[in-house]
């Protein structure tokens, strides 16, 4: 009898650490994220020709010159989506329709880019949105102006 509940227990054991590991990584690579500069939750809406599009809850980043997006559910250390800023153009700004509307977080806005990044679309708050839009206008000293 003994030895059943010790591999009842071991097996319990093994559960719990399966569980707490993933969600320990989720935290670890968020505070490791947050090391390379203020995070904020991004959602990203990505066309990817043969794999379709969909909402995906992320985390968003300014590293320099690139803004980079990573999925919130990933263990993964690599953005998934790096966009320039020389290249960054945003086409259209609205509001979620009824439909995505499910797929966000709330308060959150669309931001659809223009060529060559066109299909793409992120989604973020107002304030987000506002430090977005100064942050792909600007740039750094000598650069052409961009309107």
């Amino acid at each position: 009898m003994p030895d059943v509940v010790l591999l009842g227990e071991l097996l319990l054991a093994l559960v719990a650490l399966a569980v707490l590991l993933p969600v320990l990584g989720l935290l670890v690579r968020r505070l490791w994220l947050s090391f390379g500069g203020r995070v904020f939750d991004c959602s990203a809406r990505l066309t990817i020709p043969g794999r379709g599009s969909g909402w995906m809850l992320g985390t968003a980043r300014y590293a320099g010159d690139r803004f980079e997006w990573f999925r919130t559910f990933s263990l993964s250390f690599r953005p998934r989506v790096v966009l320039e800023r020389s290249r960054l153009v945003v086409a259209v700004v609205r509001d979620p329709e009824p439909p995505e509307a499910r797929d966000l977080l709330g308060g959150q806005i669309v931001a659809e880019l223009g060529p060559p990044h066109a299909g793409t679309a992120l989604a973020m708050d107002r304030d987000h949105l506002t430090a977005f839009h100064s942050w792909t206008e600007a740039g750094a000293p000598g650069d052409p102006y961009r309107a």
